[in-house]
């Protein structure tokens, strides 16, 4: 009983930080024979939060001689995905947790704000593949977004799904890519973002900026050294810039 116990005592917190992977149910389909005709009707939910529900719901069906082995093939799936947090719900071997509720509502409460200034693009993805926060999976997934706004805000919506100690690794990926900024906003901490002000004035002044500001004259180089903007960033606007002279 003790699979369907632990379930239950932890339903809303598996719900809640469960990757279901299309790798993780793939494993679960080949490994756990009970699952194998439960993982097609999971994998056709559309949002994460319906196949964790419709995976646990099938998990609390699995008959009680047979939860000891589910639990165990279960548990191990976890592990090889990346998912010790949420094994060590069932099974703890080290010391991580799932997301505590301060971290995941602070985020949660940011996110609107937070996506206004997060730049995925610039090395942060990168920067939390290489030390194990995301997945390839998760990378691919930010990447698969058209919009930047996008980018942004499923990279909050990953990161809600990791472990506690993750919140502090992404302010520390925050850091080591230029984003003090967005630090403040989640700590207090750090240079703080434009003012809505002052990036209002910049949007009713864009025309204006757009003819006569020169980015090539100069402009560029100053605000590196200001650290006003990344390296990357200056490479997009070269880039852009170079564009429009040979449209020119």
């Amino acid at each position: 009983m003790e699979l369907k116990q632990k379930i239950k005592d932890n339903f809303a917190i598996i719900l809640r930080c469960l990757d279901p992977s299309n790798e993780f149910l793939g494993l679960l389909r080949l490994e756990v024979p009970f699952m194998k005709g439960q993982i097609p009707l999971i994998m056709q939910q559309t949002t994460i939060k319906d196949k964790n529900n419709s995976l646990l719901t099938a998990l609390l069906d699995v008959p009680n001689d047979l939860q000891e082995s589910v639990m165990n093939y279960f548990v191990e799936a976890l592990r090889l995905g990346g998912q010790d947090h949420v094994a060590n719900v069932f099974h703890k071997e080290s010391e991580q947790v799932p997301m505590s509720d301060e971290h995941y509502q602070l985020l949660k409460k940011k996110i609107h704000e937070i996506c206004q200034f997060l730049e995925p693009r610039d090395g942060l993805i990168d920067w939390l593949l290489s030390n194990e926060v995301f997945t390839d999976s998760d990378s691919d997934t930010v990447h698969s977004k058209l919009s930047l706004n996008d980018m942004a805000r499923e990279t909050i919506r990953i990161l809600q799904r990791k472990s506690d100690d993750s919140f502090e690794k992404f302010t520390s990926a925050l850091t080591e890519t230029e984003q003090d900024h967005v630090v403040h906003i989640l700590t207090g901490i750090g240079r703080p973002p434009m003012s809505k002000e002052h990036r209002k004035l910049l949007q009713s002044k864009k025309e204006e900026l757009e003819m006569f500001c020169d980015p090539q004259n100069g402009l560029v180089s100053t605000l590196i050294t200001a650290n006003v903007i990344s390296d990357r960033e200056e490479e997009r606007i070269r880039s852009k810039t170079n564009l429009n002279e040979m449209v020119r």
